[in-house]
């Protein structure tokens, strides 16, 4: 049986082409802010860019997932300052965000799995944020930067409006 050989091909994309995929998940972005405050105003047909800044979005922070993870110092032979577990952190940390991104599409479009979709969205993001403090406070390391933070906060920010419109919280 052959093996698949997905995982090295995404792997290889994403790094041979990081830098546009930065700029990517920034007009992406860009897109979800303008969709939802378009939604907010109650434009016509607003959904339609917000579901498009949605699904980029989600996709650009799937991809982000395969990136390859390297830095200098690999820790103090501490599990949470480990290689292998950054790169686990960083991977879950984009699946996380991505399938919370992906709830706010199930919220638009009112499915009635939205609830767990940012339930799980939701913990998986809110884990690795913990888990960040803790390798950051150990490691003294900069792995985790400003944009790997406010990455977070903004998807909580979302979530929380459209949980809060839905009458969830």
């Amino acid at each position: 049986m052959e093996k698949s050989k997905l995982g090295p091909v995404v792997t290889e994309f994403v790094d041979t082409n990081y830098e546009l995929i930065k700029r990517v998940e920034l007009i992406s972005f860009a897109v979800l802010i303008i969709g939802f405050f378009l939604y907010k105003l109650e434009v016509t047909d607003s959904g339609a860019i917000l579901k498009i800044g949605i699904l980029a979005t989600s996709l650009i922070l799937f991809f982000q997932a395969f990136k390859t993870i390297g830095f200098e110092n690999p820790g103090s032979g501490n599990i949470l300052g480990s290689l292998a577990f950054i790169r686990f952190m960083f991977r879950l940390y984009y699946y996380g965000l991505s399938v919370a991104v992906i709830s706010l599409l199930a919220f638009l479009l009112q499915f009635k799995n939205g609830n767990s979709l940012a339930l799980i969205g939701g913990i998986t993001s809110l884990l690795v944020l913990i888990l960040s403090f803790f390798v950051r406070i150990q490691d003294k390391s900069k792995i985790f930067d400003l944009r790997f933070y406010l990455r977070i906060v903004i998807c909580f920010i979302f979530m929380g409006i459209f949980m809060a419109e839905k009458g969830i919280i």
